[in-house]
């Protein structure tokens, strides 16, 4: 059973939605927020440009809208800016107010963005790309800057211009120093601008890091195949196409290119962390552990290692290293959502109630669309007797991720604790369909009320 979900009647439970800017009336760090999601890039530009035109958006959400919002037209309300993911906000900087945002790949799909707010307090993309370091000084606003930096030194690389992807590459180290990645982009563009590497497999390369960051896998990996096979110094491209492979269940063919890395670049910590995910995944947490701590060894506060000591801690029931490794991992990367999330779930099972609440909150600040940390939250809000709150939160799990069938089963339990029977039963049938193991207890206290309820 993963970490992340288990079961409340049976022991303790711990367990996406887009939040929104502001208009003259409204506060500056409010948002009035509509979202588009559909699955296929092509439609989503379709959209845009219906709406350029000045086509309805609420009629095209209802449409064409696989966003839980659809029905209501694609309307999030006014939000908390803070709420919304960093992608999002990127995407709403110098947005007027009724004009769509460009086309913003997720996880979730495709997403087009509108605000109806009267004016946009934000700065425009190119004033923010262009800010030096110093100017930023929001930790939050120099994360967000560092990830322009980068893409635009990505996009730099893929014209050509190795002298302006450098300087942007540069410029992201400062905004956000702990980035393990970008330290060896900015080494691939010298080695490239130097004749170190070949440049057309370094432009090949970010052509297919964008094309990753697009959802674009298939592209993604011939890309960094591609770029592999035109020159074998260039590491990054083996790195990247392991870590590709291995999502698509070739780790035989990821783990070769991982161990070719470390045998080209001894030092190059993300193999190892890259490495110690399939140990785990393979039932190796000895090995597992030991791939995590080689990555600490070269950087100290490598985030991606601790978050991983983290869950390895949680899963054997160590909560005390659990927390301490998430901890470590979120000082060096404060806006990694999961983090947080699962460092409420190691406090949680130490009873430190008001803590993990707090952190469970910060996760879906940084992405509202986390369906386990509602379904954690959820749980906790359930254990304090806050009933209502605790459904609130099982029902945007479930809205968000409408497999997430352990929230059915926290439904019929909080159901039963509020004595509405006919919503407990109905929850549970629910789960019980999805074949999840509601706990016998529950199942127990419904029968009375599922004979009562026959004619």
């Amino acid at each position: 059973m993963s970490p992340r979900r288990l079961s409340w009647l049976t022991g303790l439970l711990f367990l996406f939605c887009v939040l929104a800017l502001p208009s003259a009336a409204q506060a500056k760090d409010e948002v009035d927020l509509g979202v588009i999601t559909v699955k296929d890039k092509a439609l989503a530009e379709s959209i845009r440009a219906q709406l350029l035109k000045g086509a309805s958006f609420e009629t095209l959400a209802k449409k064409h809208s696989v966003a839980p919002t659809a029905s209501r037209g694609g309307r999030l309300g006014i939000v908390a800016m803070k709420r919304v993911r960093v992608e999002f906000r990127q995407a709403l900087q110098g947005l007027p107010a009724n004009r769509p945002s460009a086309v913003v790949p997720t996880e979730g799909g495709y997403n087009i963005l509108m605000r109806f707010a009267a004016r946009d307090q934000a700065p425009a993309p190119a004033q923010a790309a262009t800010q030096a370091p110093a100017r930023a000084a929001d930790p939050q606003e120099k994360y967000l800057l560092a990830r322009q930096q980068t893409m635009a030194g990505m996009e730099a690389l893929v014209a050509g211009k190795f002298r302006d992807a450098e300087k942007n590459f540069s410029q992201s180290r400062g905004l956000n120093p702990q980035d393990s990645a970008t330290p060896f982009f900015q080494e691939m563009t010298l080695e490239a601008a130097t004749g170190k590497v070949s440049t057309k497999a370094v432009s090949a390369f970010a052509e297919g890091f964008l094309a990753m960051t697009q959802g674009d896998v298939k592209k993604a990996t011939e890309l960094f195949t591609k770029a592999n096979q035109m020159d074998a110094k260039l590491w990054q491209a083996k790195l990247f196409q392991a870590n590709l492979l291995a999502g698509q269940g070739k780790k035989d063919q990821a783990k070769a290119l991982w161990k070719a890395v470390l045998a080209q670049k001894p030092n190059t910590a993300l193999a190892y962390v890259s490495l110690g995910m399939v140990a785990r995944d393979e039932g190796k947490p000895a090995e597992s552990r030991d791939f995590f701590n080689k990555a600490l060894k070269i950087i100290p506060d490598m985030a991606e290692a601790h978050y991983n000591l983290g869950g390895l801690a949680l899963y054997e029931g160590n909560f005390k290293e659990a927390e301490h490794q998430y901890r470590a991992a979120i000082a060096s990367d404060p806006y990694n959502d999961e983090a947080h999330n699962d460092l409420g779930l190691a406090l949680a099972y130490q009873g430190k109630v008001k803590e993990a609440e707090k952190q469970y909150v910060k996760a879906l600040e940084l992405n509202p669309n986390l369906a386990s940390a509602h379904l954690n939250l959820g749980t906790l809000y359930a254990q304090t007797k806050r009933y209502n709150q605790a459904i609130d939160e099982f029902t945007k799990a479930l809205a968000v991720d409408p497999s997430l069938v352990d929230a059915h089963s926290n439904l019929a339990a909080t159901y039963i604790l509020k004595e509405d029977w006919p919503r407990a039963i109905e929850h549970a049938d629910l789960a019980l369909k999805a074949n999840y193991p509601v706990p016998e207890a529950i199942l127990r206290k419904l029968e009375p009320h599922r004979k009562k309820a026959k004619p």
